[in-house]
Formats: structure tokens, C-alpha cells, sequence
């Protein structure tokens, strides 16, 4: 009866539960895709109602901030599309121009938010064209902040600045870490 006991209670649970163990990760392993499809390359599905415009904002129609609206398209930052504070769904294929800054153009200091896929397009030196101009930037120094708030507080000591950050997350990641390039118009 105590053989009977150990087999029904503890061996044969024992046995479904490795079983079951192994066939759950196998059956995931291979189907990774449908896990982590920003690995992949996919857009993550994000259920803002976003209509991107491929119309730039001519000069005429800037009226100043408070004239855009948000994913307006308003220039380029490199090979990207610089979009007003746009979605994060949309930062695979654009640059973000962030609120709490001017645009670059202005005097001031602008905020550009990059997708980590994009990270690569802010070099040592970088172009930024909006609906006022087209303006140059060096780069001065990098850091890694660890939140986004500790990026809108930097504000360099310089008339016409850009601060190009972007989330430090390895693969898909579950980080608040951002890496910040702070750049100096050049003149």
C-alpha cells in the first residue's frame, strides 16, 4: 500500500508536471515569434487612432506651439521623419520632436525622442530640418539617465542646443534607463 501511495502522489505528478514542463517550453521556443515580435522586427499592435499625415507643415501654417498637433509631421531628423509629439507607436519609422522643448529652429533647447531601433541615426553629427529651417548640431557628450523626467531637466548651457534620447532597453526590455546625447548647433 505505501508503494501504491508514493506512485500515485508523488512519482506520477512528479512525472506530468517535468512532461508538461517540457512540452510548454518547447511549444514556446519555437513560436518565439508571437512572444517578442519587436525582436523580430514587427510593430508591436497599439490601439491609439493615429492617421499619420505624409503633408509637411509649411512655414505659413506655423502659428507657433500651439498650432501643431500631435504626429504632425514637421520635418526630418536625418533619414527620419520628425513628427510632433508623436505616438510611441510610431517610433519604429519616425523621430519624435517632444513637447517640453522648442522646435530646433528656435532659440532653446529641443527635446527629439528616438526608437531604440533608430538609435543609430543620431551620429557625432546630426541634421535636423523643420517647417522654420534647416539646423546643424555637434555632438558634445552622452550619459544614461534613469528616468525620462531626469531627461527634460537637462538643459545645456548653450543658446541653440538638442537633446536626442532614446530607451536604453536590451531586446525587449523592462527598463526606464535612457540613453542621452546632448548636441551644440553649429554655427
Amino acid at each position: 500500500m505505501k508503494k501504491y501511495f508514493i506512485l500515485k502522489a508523488v512519482i506520477f505528478p512528479l512525472a506530468a508536471a517535468v512532461i508538461l514542463g517540457a512540452f510548454c517550453f518547447f511549444v514556446i521556443s519555437s513560436n518565439v515569434d508571437s512572444i517578442v515580435p519587436y525582436e523580430r522586427g514587427c510593430e508591436v499592435l497599439s490601439f491609439d487612432d493615429t492617421r499619420l499625415s505624409d503633408e509637411m507643415i509649411s512655414a505659413d501654417d506655423y502659428a507657433g506651439e500651439t498650432s501643431l498637433r500631435k504626429n504632425d509631421l514637421i520635418g526630418s531628423f536625418e533619414n527620419l521623419d520628425l513628427r510632433y509629439n508623436a505616438d510611441y507607436s510610431v517610433l519604429n519609422s519616425s523621430a519624435s520632436l517632444v513637447d517640453h522643448g522648442v522646435l530646433p529652429s528656435e532659440d532653446g533647447c529641443s527635446y527629439i525622442r528616438l526608437g531604440a531601433r533608430n538609435a543609430l541615426e543620431a551620429g557625432k553629427t546630426v541634421s535636423v530640418e523643420d517647417v522654420l529651417g534647416n539646423t546643424k548640431y555637434k555632438l558634445e557628450k552622452e550619459k544614461t539617465v534613469s528616468n525620462e523626467n531626469e531627461v527634460f531637466s537637462i538643459a545645456p548651457s548653450c543658446k541653440n542646443s538638442l537633446v536626442v534620447y532614446y530607451s536604453d532597453a536590451d531586446g525587449v526590455g523592462l527598463t526606464s534607463r535612457f540613453r542621452v546625447m546632448i548636441y551644440k548647433e553649429v554655427e
